[in-house]
């Protein structure tokens, strides 16, 4: 093919799975998935050229997916007990292979590629989802500000009491109060309610920071 129309269906290719990254508001967007496409792209096209049809010509693929690795690794971020970036990560990976198989003549198993890519970061992504945050355990962040010792004391009974696993629990002075911040782990119904306890609770104000998804 010629080189335009290698790099053309490369960033074509890669579109979608930067786009699905940018509305998710990751690090590695759309510019970042279509610049490692075409890229890729244009070096298994320099492989084969360079191979002259006799020598190997997935020489400068294999050092390719070699870097590909360190750009997924700088995507990759831990916080507290929780790894963030891991699905970025792969889709960075997938694009590089997408641009590989289309610089060296693979369309039809780079779009084949794209589809299985994007069936699971949209389709079985949201039915997965909706699945995991109503039966599985996942961990959340609780912060809760008590007027004093006292209304923590029956922050901390409520929190015992419920049927969720309190991890990680931090006391923090602000101001004349106490702040209580905790990683919660259990399913969404036990949390939500847990919550609502807590908000019944004379003297406090309940901050939730986050519901634990990673990607």
């Amino acid at each position: 093919m010629p080189p335009l129309v290698t790099v053309g269906i490369a960033a074509l290719l890669s579109l979608p799975i930067g786009l699905d990254r940018e509305l998710r508001g990751k690090a590695a967007g759309l510019r970042t998935m279509v610049v490692i496409g075409t890229a890729c792209a244009a070096l298994g096209q320099v492989s084969v050229a360079a191979s002259g049809g006799s020598g190997d010509a997935t020489r400068i693929a294999a050092q390719v997916v070699s870097g590909v690795g360190f750009l997924g690794a700088g995507v990759i971020f831990a916080a507290g007990n929780r790894v963030y970036g891991l699905t970025t990560a792969a889709s960075v990976f997938g694009v590089a292979a997408v641009g590989l198989c289309v610089g060296l003549g693979e369309v039809q198993l780079a779009a084949s590629l794209v589809a299985v890519t994007m069936l699971f970061l949209w389709p079985v992504d949201l039915l997965t989802d909706r699945l995991m945050d109503r039966y599985a355990r996942k961990e959340r962040s609780l912060r809760v500000v008590a007027d004093d010792l006292a209304v923590l004391q029956r922050v901390h009974a409520t929190i015992v009491a419920a049927p969720v696993q309190a991890r990680e629990v931090r006391l923090d002075p602000f101001g004349d109060r106490v702040v209580l911040q905790a990683v919660v782990r259990g399913r969404r119904e036990p949390y939500r309610a847990l919550v609502a306890d807590l908000q019944r609770v004379q003297g406090t104000v309940v901050v939730t920071e986050d519901d634990g998804s990673p990607d």
